[in-house]
């Protein structure tokens, strides 16, 4: 169905006046509260409200903030609507090189017309079909509003779906057409370019936070280590550009059966396709590196596309590509923490106890990883790492900070409770025991809403130790490494 210009901006509009709804916590109630108030205006009858309850456990209307966007769920007796909006501020984030609605648009032919062509060629050896889609675009005004149909699908599980993002990859580097890009978009010249670029990115971010960061990273032994990432770049191998997603992370690829749709692509951008899967999996926040049988099944997949696209020395790319990110995201992941305890902006639900969690989860294993591989041998340890959160949580809110590491009796689980009931120790708790952290915590995943995804079944096999030896090092020439600024290379 595609929407008129006038329910859709009507659409808009009940968005933005059920904000106030997001705050009930009671969802039964919220969705009773909104079909109430707007089932005039959507077709709605208090009947449906049962309804909507069962097909969206997490209430409607429902709140999904990312980090430049928020999606609010209106549903409608004629389906489910995401109303998507750009919060960003003015000048922050990653340059955009397209525009995002006019990506959907373009990208999203793309997309069907290669899954189309791909549903073919599975069907005819006799296999099911793998569907890989962007959200179907209803509506987008100049203000940046879009209307997207409702996909009900799930965050992709980690690690048993990571072939899914392989293929989404697969899909990307099969467009053929673009949107239109301004004169001034940097055009992509090498591999070994674009991943000085990269590199760039991370110098510039690095020269805006200099301050706040040189102190804390001297403490947990860290620079960034630019100067050995761009000797990296210089030996990439060269591949032919293809359209990167640009944020692969697994909550923006969901999943229902067969059906994948690839969510936010506002970063998507041509480049060299071993950086969309090095991300990813920096953005899971293992710590290991991309996984040796995830590495064969890319370069397997892309050389099915073109030879040309996994030359040899294409595994050793992604290797250097994954550090490259690693180096970007995990100690974005302890400013960011660190700046929204300084500035009172933690969401978490389990408040700023929940949010150190994760802020450790997330960044310690890719801050150590590369400080294994590309710096002095030694390791960042989880409760350094959680030390430097708490002090400066107490220097933000110290009455609310102590409270948070008080235990309160009428929390901690009952003795009765199964040992699956109760909350996961920190990292660094675990670490401190003796005792080897969860494959999910390992993975630095944050706990999953139940509203939004199912819980993600138990993994086998023992957990990776974040401190052992991760072979060699990946440097062509690691003892003739010499000691130079970082160049920022030819673009």
């Amino acid at each position: 169905m595609a929407l008129s210009q006038r329910p859709a901006k009507s659409i808009v509009g009940i968005a933005d006046e059920c904000r106030d709804l997001l705050t009930i916590d009671n969802r039964a109630q919220r969705t009773r509260e909104f079909v109430a108030r707007y089932g005039s205006r959507l077709g709605l009858k208090a009947a449906d409200a049962d309804t909507l309850v069962a097909r969206h456990p997490a209430g409607v209307p429902r709140l999904m903030a990312g980090g430049s966007h928020e999606n609010v769920l209106v549903a409608s007796a004629w389906g489910d609507f995401l109303v998507r909006t750009d919060v960003r501020q003015v000048g922050t984030g990653p340059p955009r090189r397209w525009d995002e609605a006019e990506a959907l648009k373009v990208l999203g032919k793309e997309l069907a017309r290669t899954d189309a062509e791909e549903a073919a060629a599975a069907e005819a050896r006799g296999e099911q079909p793998l569907h890989v889609l962007l959200p179907e675009l209803l509506y987008a005004d100049a203000a940046g509003r879009q209307v997207h149909r409702f996909f009900p699908g799930e965050k992709l599980r980690v690690p048993e779906q990571l072939p899914l993002v392989v293929e989404a990859i697969a899909r990307f580097a099969q467009v053929r057409r673009t949107p239109r890009a301004p004169e001034s978009a940097p055009k992509y010249t090498t591999a070994s370019a674009g991943a000085h670029e990269r590199i760039a990115r991370s110098d510039r971010w690095l020269d805006a936070n200099r301050e706040k960061l040189a102190a804390r990273y001297q403490r947990l032994g860290l620079p960034l280590y630019l100067d050995e990432l761009h000797e990296l770049a210089d030996a990439f191998q060269d591949r032919p550009p293809v359209v990167l997603h640009g944020d692969l992370n697994p909550g923006n690829v969901l999943v229902r059966g067969r059906d994948v749709r690839a969510l936010d692509i506002e970063l998507a951008e041509p480049g060299d396709w071993v950086h969309d899967l090095a991300w990813t999996m920096a953005t899971v926040g293992t710590g290991d590196g991309v996984p040796p049988e995830l590495v064969d099944h890319g370069v397997e997949r892309m050389r099915r596309i073109d030879p040309r696209l996994a030359p040899e020395g294409t595994k050793e790319d992604l290797e250097a590509a994954y550090l490259i990110a690693a180096n970007v995201h995990g100690p974005a992941r302890l400013h960011i923490g660190l700046l929204r305890i300084h500035e009172g902006k933690v969401t978490h639900r389990n408040g700023i106890e929940g949010h150190v969690q994760e802020v450790v989860e997330r960044s310690t294993p890719l801050l150590d990883y590369v400080r294994r591989r590309l710096g002095d041998g030694g390791t960042v340890e989880a409760a350094d790492v959680e030390a430097m959160l708490w002090e400066a949580a107490h220097e933000a809110e110290p009455t609310r900070a102590a409270a948070a590491r008080q235990p309160n009796p009428q929390q901690q689980a009952p003795r009765h409770q199964s040992a699956q009931q109760q909350d996961p120790p920190t990292k660094a708790a675990q670490q401190a025991s003796g005792k080897q952290p969860s494959p999910a915590c390992s993975a630095g995943l944050s706990p999953m809403d139940p509203g939004t995804t199912s819980a993600r079944p138990p993994t086998t096999g023992p957990p990776s130790d974040p401190v052992q030896d991760v072979g060699p090092a990946i440097h062509r020439n690691p003892e003739a490494r010499p000691s130079r600024q970082p160049r920022l290379g030819p673009f």
